[in-house]
């Protein structure tokens, strides 16, 4: 559960730093 919760939160850091 905590390695998907990273996952999730790597993709949004990574769509956030696209913007």
């Amino acid at each position: 559960m905590m390695l998907l919760l990273m996952m999730i939160m790597m993709m949004v850091i990574v769509m956030v730093n696209h913007q």
